[in-house]
């Protein structure tokens, strides 16, 4: 498991956890009765109510983008402040792809000066595995444009595949840059 897989990982479970205790502060348990000293002795009447009870507040819509719906029973401040937690992660993964394949489109372009400069007799495998490298490009920055537009269950699947297509994509520039040492 990669640095970046760890990462998502962990900020998956920060997630995961931040909600759950969201969840748990939402909980409301009825209050434990008194028992009266002398089990003997009626227990007082409960008192009336004064006012009714106020209207159930309708959940909130989340935005599609955060990936997040409603969750009937919480407020909505606490289904807006998971919806902040979930697009974090999201900012924050687009955020580590981009600046992966950043990284990589300047590797890229070094192996194109390169492969410009190779003899001859290289030159046909050099460009043909850089062609490769470049169509495996294409497809990773596309997956990142996918991303993000994508939402709920979609965006945890396609950033795993997306973060599993960059790092086939650095191990395939590696590969080709190794030819040249």
């Amino acid at each position: 498991m990669n640095r970046t897989t760890k990462t998502i990982a962990a900020l998956s479970v920060g997630c995961i956890t931040t909600a759950a205790c969201m969840i748990g502060c939402e909980e409301k348990k009825p209050p434990t009765p008194v028992m009266p000293a002398n089990p003997a002795a009626p227990a007082p009447a409960p008192a009336p109510a004064a006012t009714p009870a106020p209207a159930a507040v309708p959940p909130v819509e989340a935005p599609k983008s955060s990936g997040m719906p409603s969750i009937p029973g919480l407020s909505p401040e606490t289904t807006d402040a998971m919806k902040n937690v979930a697009g974090d992660v999201k900012a924050r993964t687009i955020s580590m792809l981009q600046s992966g394949l950043d990284t990589v489109k300047g590797q890229i372009d070094t192996l194109v000066s390169k492969v410009s400069n190779a003899p001859a007799d290289d030159k046909p495998a050099l460009e043909t595995a850089l062609d490769k490298v470049k169509t495996q490009y294409a497809a990773v920055t596309k997956n990142v444009g996918d991303l993000k537009d994508a939402a709920g269950n979609q965006w945890q699947r396609l950033a795993a595949d997306t973060q599993t297509a960059l790092d086939s994509l650095r191990t395939s520039v590696s590969d080709l840059m190794a030819r040249f040492k």
